[in-house]
C-alpha cells in the first residue's frame, strides 16, 4: 500500500471516529429518539410514532405551557404527555368535564372532549414553583397527573420537549407545542 492510500484510510477512520463521538453526544446529552405508546397523545402524536426530544431546552429555558414533554414517571417508564398546569397556578377539573386555572375555564387544553374523570384535581390544587400538571391530549384514555399513581410532576422529572416528529414519513414534522401562546388567549371568564 502507498503512503497516499493509509494517509486516506487514516482520515476514513478518524472522520468514522469522530461522527461516531459525535452522535454519541448528541444522544447522551442533546436529543433523544424515542416512540410514541399508546394512544393518549392522539390526535397530535400517533402510537408508534417516533420523535425527537431535546434533552438541553430545560436546561436553559423554562418549561412552558403547552410544551409536550417526555415524563421520566419511575426508574424505567417514560411517557409523552401535555404540560397544562404550571408552577403557581390554582389548577382544577371540575366536574363539568373542563379544566381551570386560577378559577377560569381553559377554552383550549388541546383535549378531545370533556374530562370524565378529574382524579386528584377535584379540588383545587396550587402547584408549587417546581410542579407540573401534564395530561394526555387524548384526555379520557390517557393515565397522567390526575392519576395518583403519576400525580403531580417535579421539573426534574421533564426530561425533555419534543420538537420533531420523523416517523412515519407522512407525519414527518415540527410538533406544534404552542408555547407562545398567552394564556389569556385561552380563558374564559365567570363560567364556573
Amino acid at each position: 500500500m502507498t503512503d497516499r492510500r493509509i494517509r486516506q484510510i487514516k482520515i476514513l477512520l478518524g472522520c468514522t471516529f469522530v461522527l461516531i463521538w459525535i452522535i454519541f453526544m448528541i444522544t447522551q446529552f442533546a436529543c433523544i429518539c424515542t416512540t410514541v405508546h399508546g394512544i393518549s397523545m392522539q390526535a397530535t402524536l400517533m402510537d408508534n410514532d417516533k420523535v425527537l426530544v431535546n434533552k438541553l431546552t430545560y436546561k436553559f429555558n423554562d418549561p412552558q405551557r403547552y410544551d409536550i414533554v417526555l415524563v421520566k414517571y419511575s426508574e424505567d417508564e417514560y411517557y409523552i404527555k401535555r404540560i397544562i398546569g404550571m408552577p403557581g397556578d390554582k389548577f382544577q377539573i371540575k366536574n363539568n368535564g373542563y379544566v381551570y386555572i386560577d378559577d377560569e375555564k381553559i377554552l383550549k387544553d388541546y383535549g378531545f372532549e370533556k374530562i370524565k374523570d378529574p382524579g386528584i384535581f377535584i379540588e383545587p390544587v396550587i402547584l408549587k414553583d417546581d410542579e407540573y400538571v401534564v395530561l394526555g391530549d387524548n384526555r379520557n384514555f390517557s393515565t397522567d397527573s390526575r392519576d395518583e399513581s403519576v400525580g403531580i410532576i417535579k421539573k426534574d422529572a421533564l426530561i425533555g420537549r419534543t420538537t420533531y416528529c420523523v416517523y412515519p414519513f407522512d407525519r414527518m414534522g415540527h410538533i406544534n407545542n404552542d408555547a407562545n401562546k398567552n394564556l389569556s388567549e385561552y380563558k374564559e371568564s365567570n363560567d364556573k
